[in-house]
């Protein structure tokens, strides 16, 4: 993994040029650890995106879809591996239960904005096994308030051939990071789901947060449908192809 960050580390990119670096890379990671996407819905072009978080291969799913900047928790800037990816791939980083680093980070989403970039949110704050969406924290959709943005609600599902998901591919509770990941590694194919839903325009962040959960809630149910009446040709909007 760190070679392969290495090898691709981008020199003196501006923002733009970076995210479009950043998709590459994941795009070339995804490949490395098997992954297939399938899409249903329309990409969105909004400003600003929200997922369900299940697994710190989320991160790699979504950015391989399009140049996407990630909003994250400050803490994940320190944890091994992952730390340096989301570093690497531009994440911004935001201590959550501060008052002024939420103003912080909200100027920084407005700028990445203003420059044709997208964000995208995990308003759950912590991953899960995906069996529930959690409750939607609200500090940081205070930027598409103040900026009248609408956001596009979208859920992200995982599936494996061989065994459960929820416990290979979802990365919670106590798991630890590098035996996760080896075991991760060893999967001939993950297959994900990326299904996206209308934007919401709403004037309050907390009616914003309940919707949108409501919305990613809806969405779960989908890929299930989807899933059970695909056939097994290879999905047209997978990121390896056939």
């Amino acid at each position: 993994m760190e070679c392969v960050l290495g090898r691709f580390w981008p020199h003196r990119l501006g923002q733009v040029r970076h995210t479009r670096w950043a998709q590459r890379l994941s795009q070339k990671l995804c490949q490395a650890i098997h992954v297939r996407v399938d899409v249903i819905g329309q990409r969105p072009s909004t400003s600003l995106t929200v997922f369900n978080h299940l697994s710190y291969l989320d991160v790699l799913t979504i950015g391989a879809q399009g140049p996407v900047v990630f909003v994250a928790k400050s803490e994940v800037s320190r944890w091994p591996i992952i730390g340096r990816l989301a570093r690497r791939l531009g994440t911004l980083f935001v201590v959550r239960d501060c008052r002024r680093d939420l103003v912080r980070v909200g100027g920084e989403m407005r700028a990445a904005v203003q420059g044709g970039q997208s964000i995208v949110l995990f308003p759950e704050g912590t991953s899960s096994n995906g069996r529930q969406v959690l409750r939607f924290r609200s500090g940081l959709l205070e930027a598409a308030v103040q900026n009248e943005w609408p956001v596009t609600p979208a859920f992200l599902g995982y599936r494996l051939d061989e065994a459960d998901a929820s416990v290979h591919v979802c990365w919670w509770g106590t798991m630890t990071l590098l035996p996760h990941l080896w075991r991760l590694l060893r999967f001939r194919e993950i297959r994900a789901t990326l299904c996206f839903g209308d934007p919401i325009l709403c004037r309050d962040r907390k009616e914003l947060a309940q919707r949108l959960h409501e919305a990613v809630v809806r969405l779960a149910q989908i890929p299930q449908r989807e899933i059970r009446f695909r056939t097994a040709e290879p999905a047209r909007e997978s990121i390896l192809g056939s």
